[in-house]
């Protein structure tokens, strides 16, 4: 397969341009991925301080107790996650940078022209970032499961006192009645 002679490169600098290219784009894309993780994290901790300052414990059973108590872990575990990924995401144009000192150095001592330097994300904030997701959207879950439970239970209370109203006036209605015939039986 022949190359066009239009499509070849003599200038060494055509190179040069391209990889300052790549950069700019490469550093816009993580500094939206920044924003977004930053987003996320701002969202899930107010979540999180909401649904504590406003969880009654009073008579919620043990069951619903342990559904909000797993939802709060999970949410908390999806924020110490992003926490980190957004530490990595923090110290990566510091580590580009000493990376970039060391390529320098090591072509001065050579005598030959730098070489590319890519600094990648470490593997374990990839792990991280996956895992906030995998633990936030656990967490959101088992806090709507929470709130459906806690509603669950308001309503079978509130038709277990009317069940009990119907049958207090029940009785009250019958011993009225009984009251009535035993005094006119007295008469």
């Amino acid at each position: 397969m022949e190359i066009d002679d239009e499509k070849k490169v003599t200038d060494i600098h055509y190179y040069y341009q391209q990889i300052e290219k790549y950069s700019a784009i490469k550093k816009e894309a993580f500094r939206q991925k920044i924003l977004f993780f930053q987003n996320i994290l701002l969202v899930s901790a107010s979540i999180v301080g909401i649904v504590i300052s406003l969880h009654k414990t009073n008579s919620q059973h043990l069951c619903i107790q342990l559904v909000f108590l797993l939802s709060i872990i999970l949410l908390s575990l999806g924020i110490v996650c992003l926490v980190l990924v957004l530490f990595d995401f923090s110290t990566l144009e510091d580590r580009s940078a000493n990376n970039f000192h060391d390529e320098i150095e090591e072509s001065m001592k050579k005598g030959i022209q730098c070489g590319l330097v890519d600094t990648r994300l470490r593997k374990s904030t990839l792990f991280f970032e996956i895992c906030s997701y995998v633990f936030l959207f656990a967490g959101f879950i088992l806090l709507i499961s929470y709130t459906g439970l806690v509603e669950f239970k308001q309503e079978n209370i509130k038709n277990i006192k009317k069940e009990k109203q119907i049958e207090i006036i029940k009785e009250i209605k019958s011993d009225s009645l009984t009251t009535k015939q035993n005094i006119k039986k007295h008469d």
